[in-house]
C-alpha cells in the first residue's frame, strides 16, 4: 500500500511540472504588453506565493486525502481481483475433479454393461442348449413311442390280414374245389405264395 501511494505522489508532482513549465511562454507574452493579465510580470510574486500555496494545498490534500481512498480503492480492487482469481483455480481444480470422477464412472458402467451382456449371453446360450436337448430328448422318446405305435399296429394289422387271408382260401377251396382245408394248411398256402416280413 505504502508503495502505491508513494508512485502516485510522483505521477502527480511529475503533471504539476509539466503544467509549470507550459505556463512560462504565457509569462513572456504577457511580459510584452500582450496578453492576458494575469500574466503580467508586475503582478508575478504575488501570483506566484498564491500558486505555491494553493499547490501545496491542493497537494497535501491529495496526498492526505484523496490519494489513501485511490490507493485503497486500487488494493481492496487488486485484492477483490486476487480472490477472483483464487476462486476460479479453485473452481476449475473441482471441475476437473468432477470430471475425472464422472469418466470414471462412465468408464465403469461401460465395463459393468459389457460384463452383464456376456454373462447375460452366456447364461441365454446355456439355456438355449439346455432347452435344445430337452427338446431333442422328448421330441426322441416321441420318436420311439411312434416307432413302437407303428410297429405294433403295423403287426396287428398284418396279422389281421393273415387271418382274413386265411380265412379267405378256406372259403374259396371249400366252395371252388370242394376241400376242407384247415387253417394251418390255409396258412402254409399263402407262406408258400407271400412269405411273412420278417
Amino acid at each position: 500500500m505504502t508503495n502505491t501511494r508513494s508512485s502516485v505522489t510522483r505521477r502527480f508532482a511529475h503533471v504539476s511540472a509539466g503544467v509549470t513549465a507550459g505556463l512560462v511562454p504565457a509569462f513572456a507574452s504577457a511580459a510584452e504588453g500582450g496578453g492576458m493579465p494575469q500574466f503580467d510580470l508586475s503582478t508575478f510574486p504575488t501570483q506566484f506565493a498564491w500558486l505555491a500555496i494553493t499547490f501545496v494545498l491542493l497537494f497535501l490534500a491529495m496526498r492526505q486525502i484523496a490519494l489513501p481512498r485511490i490507493a485503497d480503492v486500487l488494493e481492496a480492487r487488486r485484492n477483490r481481483i486476487d480472490g477472483d482469481l483464487d476462486r476460479a483455480a479453485s473452481m476449475k481444480e473441482e471441475a476437473e475433479a468432477a470430471l475425472a470422477v464422472y469418466e470414471a464412472t462412465v468408464a465403469e458402467s461401460i465395463a459393468k454393461a459389457h460384463e452383464l451382456k456376456r454373462q447375460m449371453t452366456t447364461e441365454f446360450s446355456k439355456q438355449a442348449a439346455q432347452a435344445r436337448s430337452e427338446l431333442a430328448t422328448r421330441l426322441a422318446e416321441q420318436a420311439r413311442v411312434a416307432e413302437s405305435l407303428i410297429a405294433d399296429e403295423k403287426a396287428r394289422s398284418l396279422s389281421g390280414i393273415r387271418d382274413v387271408a386265411v380265412e379267405l382260401v378256406r372259403a374259396s377251396a371249400s366252395k371252388l374245389a370242394d376241400i376242407e382245408l384247415s387253417d394251418q394248411d390255409a396258412a402254409a398256402a399263402i407262406s408258400a405264395v407271400a412269405p411273412e416280413d420278417k
